[in-house]
């Protein structure tokens, strides 16, 4: 994402575990628009908002996936893009997964991007 933002955009990585900011820092070490943040995306409160952001392999893993995607629609921009990606290898249309696909589904989709309104 970094490559494609340019140099004049930034690509801000956060994640709940310290563990897995401190191996893509240094793993990512020298990309200049790139940093990373010890965060929750559920409260996660920046300077600014996005044009893009993208969440993959997240809400699975939450009690209330709903609360994350409302907060990372309130970090766009007019116009944004919220890009998810999830999925469920044990129950792929389980009880999270299934609201989830509710959601998702009552929207237009044009080559597996939805925009945000």
């Amino acid at each position: 994402m970094a490559r494609l933002a340019g140099e004049t955009g930034k690509v801000i990585g956060i994640d709940v575990s310290d563990q897995l900011i401190s191996q893509a820092r240094e793993k990512y070490q020298g990309v200049a628009n790139l940093s990373f943040t010890v965060a929750d995306i559920r409260t996660y409160q920046p300077d600014h908002l996005f044009d893009l952001v993208a969440s993959a392999r997240t809400l699975q893993w939450l009690a209330d996936p709903f609360s994350a995607l409302r907060q990372m629609s309130s970090l766009l921009r007019d116009g944004g893009w919220l890009s998810v990606l999830d999925y469920n290898h044990e129950n792929p249309l389980g009880p999270c997964s299934s609201r989830q696909h509710a959601v998702f589904t009552g929207h237009s989709c044009s080559g597996g991007l939805m925009p945000v309104c």
